[in-house]
């Protein structure tokens, strides 16, 4: 009788240590599970962030481009209304001479 019940408390220890193993295996494999979720969520979220860089930075070489055209375009109307301005004057000037030359 004390056989089996040596043998009894054996198979206990055993069966108790392949239960230990067990739920330190469990726990691995939570662990990596977690790990991987994550590691899931960090790449499509970088993913998802160097797309929007990406879509920020054309956009923004749009709107530097943009801006640059409006500028040249009032740069070049005000160098228009300049050059209009000049023949005005060059006009009146004329008319000035022509009427001193008239009056001497």
């Amino acid at each position: 009788m004390a056989k089996a019940f040596a043998a009894l408390e054996e198979h206990c220890h055993y069966t108790l240590s392949l239960l230990g193993e067990a739920q330190h295996r469990v726990a691995n494999v939570r662990r990596r599970s977690v790990l991987t979720k994550w590691h899931c969520i960090t790449v499509i979220t970088m993913r998802d962030r160097l797309a929007k860089e990406k879509k920020a930075k054309t956009n923004g070489t749009r709107l530097l481009l943009l801006r640059a055209m409006e500028s040249w375009q009032s740069g070049v109307r005000l160098c228009e209304e300049e050059h209009e301005m000049n023949l005005l004057v060059e006009a009146k000037w004329e008319q000035v001479n022509k009427w001193l030359v008239g009056f001497y």
